[in-house]
């Protein structure tokens, strides 16, 4: 269809706004802005995530319950349009991400692990080693103690002590999983291919958490002696091994290496 040479076309933008009604406070140009969370929507969110939960929907009815909860007997209650205490799904989704980040250990998910290292040691015919050590609060006397779990099978075993003395390569892996835990597998080259031989999770990653776990796989390893360890570029990695493995040779991971190079180039700084 042909449109008519004196035929102007008119663009319209419709934006729907809730009543004034609907607000707790005075609408202007300043309330236009989004109410920042309120703190313990905040915290609630925290909590929520930490006990496993991190559906996006599953959390915004909670936090419905929670408020409705907390206003039932006072006057005042704040509006479903009021984004402090009813955030938008996007405003929740970056909490959960931010409380994953954040690290923060569940006291329930550590007893979980317990409880699933003890079911899993009770099994026939186990002969599989674990280390738990679940994290604590610093208290006035006490400094806490930091995470660590490690876990090996009999046949990791058999096969570090086969391949694990020439060349053994140290994995870390990090913010895959629900906490920003890291996670080290200690990998050889088989005759068939690359295979993990050992991994532990620590809390943070420094080199003496790194050597720590180190050192108890080497009691579970008495044979362990590898002419050469390869890793990623990072000093604390690298001060562990020498820590612990003062013969063996340390190599960088090409691939981490050249991407090192490209960082350099495009950083300026060589200029």
């Amino acid at each position: 269809m042909q449109q008519h040479p004196d035929y102007k076309g008119e663009e319209k933008i419709f934006v729907s706004l809730p009543l004034n009604a609907a607000h707790n406070h005075e609408i202007s140009q300043e309330s236009s802005l989004g109410n920042r969370i309120n703190e313990k929507i905040r915290s609630k969110i925290y909590e929520t995530v930490n006990s496993g939960i991190t559906n996006t929907t599953v959390i915004k009815r909670i936090l419905k319950s929670f408020v409705e909860a907390e206003f039932r007997n006072k006057e005042i209650k704040p509006s479903v349009y009021d984004r402090a205490f009813y955030p938008l799904s996007k405003d929740i989704k970056n909490h959960v991400h931010k409380a994953i980040a954040s690290g923060t250990l569940s006291a329930l998910d550590q007893e979980n692990l317990k409880k699933k290292i003890e079911e899993w040691r009770r099994e026939k015919d186990c002969n599989r080693h674990f280390f738990f050590r679940p994290a604590t609060e610093e208290m006035e006397d006490n400094a806490g103690d930091n995470f660590l779990f490690i876990h090996q099978e009999e046949w990791q075993r058999r096969l570090m002590k086969l391949y694990g003395n020439t060349v053994t390569l140290l994995d870390a892996t990090y913010r895959t999983t629900k906490y920003s835990l890291p996670l080290f597998m200690v990998v050889v080259r088989t005759n068939v291919e690359y295979i993990p031989v050992a991994e532990f999770v620590t809390e943070d990653e420094t080199s003496e958490s790194i050597k720590e776990a180190l050192h108890i796989l080497k009691s579970w390893n008495p044979d362990w002696c590898p002419g050469h360890i390869m890793l990623d570029y990072s000093e604390a990695e690298i001060n562990a091994v020498k820590a612990e493995f003062e013969s063996a040779k340390i190599l960088l991971c090409a691939f981490h290496r050249e991407q090192a190079w490209e960082r350099w180039a495009r950083s300026g700084i060589n200029h």
